[in-house]
C-alpha cells in the first residue's frame, strides 16, 4: 500500500487528496489523516473511487460519502464529547459533498443522466443489477 502526494497537483490523485485533506501521511502515534482513527487514504484505495467515477471531482463526492459513513460510525460507537465531535464532522462532510455536487460537471456529460436507460429499459445508473442499495429499479420507473 503506497501514499503519495504532489503540492504541484499534476495528477487526478493529488487533486483528490488535497480536496479531502489528506495530503500528509504521518504514521501513529502522530496520525493526522482524515480518518477517524487519524489513517490515510492509500493510493490503490483512492484508485478505486477514481475507477469508479468520470472525472476527479466525482471521485471526491465518492470519497466523502464515505468518510461520512466512517465518522458516523465512529459516533455510533463512542460516547459522550466524542461521539458528538465525531458525529459533527460527519455532518460538515455532508455539507462537503452539497458544495462539491453543485460545482462538478454533470454526469450527461459522459452520456449518462438520471433519465438514461439501457435497450432493456433499466438504469445505467444501476450498475450492480437490478436491486440496489434497496430499490429496485421497477420501482424507481414511471409511465410519462
Amino acid at each position: 500500500m503506497t501514499f503519495t502526494y504532489s503540492a504541484a497537483l499534476d495528477t487526478d490523485l493529488a487533486k483528490v487528496r488535497l480536496a479531502i485533506n489528506d495530503t500528509e501521511e504521518v504514521v501513529a502515534p502522530d496520525s493526522v489523516g482524515c480518518w477517524p482513527d487519524g489513517s490515510n487514504y492509500t493510493d490503490e484505495e483512492l484508485g478505486v473511487y477514481m475507477d469508479l467515477a468520470d472525472n476527479w471531482q466525482h471521485s471526491v463526492v465518492l470519497v466523502l460519502m464515505d468518510l461520512v459513513i466512517k465518522w458516523s460510525l465512529e459516533a455510533a460507537h463512542a460516547e459522550g464529547s466524542i461521539s458528538q465531535n465525531a458525529s459533527a464532522v460527519a455532518d460538515n462532510l455532508k455539507e462537503a459533498i452539497k458544495f462539491y455536487e453543485t460545482r462538478m460537471p454533470p454526469l450527461s456529460s459522459v452520456g449518462v443522466s438520471y433519465n438514461s436507460s439501457n435497450a432493456d429499459g433499466t438504469s445505467p445508473i444501476f450498475p450492480f443489477g437490478d436491486r440496489q442499495f434497496g430499490i429496485s429499479q421497477q420501482d424507481q420507473r414511471r409511465d410519462v
